[in-house]
């Protein structure tokens, strides 16, 4: 209201979204500028975090795998996302680690984070 512009510039993407407009950049470019939630918003795809017993197996096997599109870990889950042109993938995708022998394995459609976003940006 009063014209005053705080710059803040941090690595910790949580803090970030408490901003109320962010610019998240890499080695000099600007990736995206706008508010968090419309960040969020442009994220393109469906995104599951997933779990299950030998997450480092897991990660492997998921990287590996025709039906992902893209993994990252984040805490006690991976982030995926799935390609798209290969229909009911998450089922497929379920199938694929029954048969090498995953147990306790919990997948679940997530709202992306700013980190996430910004990982999908990087990659582009």
């Amino acid at each position: 209201n009063e014209g005053i512009t705080i710059l803040v510039s941090t690595p910790y993407m949580d803090e970030a979204t408490l901003c109320e407009r962010i610019a998240l950049i890499q080695d000099g470019k600007i990736l995206s500028i706008d508010t968090p939630d419309k960040i969020i918003e442009t994220y393109p795809d469906k995104l599951y975090a997933i779990k299950a017993e030998s997450m480092s197996k897991l990660l492997h096997d998921l990287r590996a795998s025709d039906l992902v599109k893209s993994c990252n870990s984040f805490g006690e889950f991976h982030h995926i996302s799935l390609k798209s042109e290969i229909g009911n993938s998450d089922a497929k995708l379920m199938e694929e680690l029954d048969s090498k022998k995953y147990s306790n394995i919990e997948l679940k459609e997530i709202r992306p984070t700013i980190e996430d976003c910004f990982i999908e940006l990087m990659e582009d």
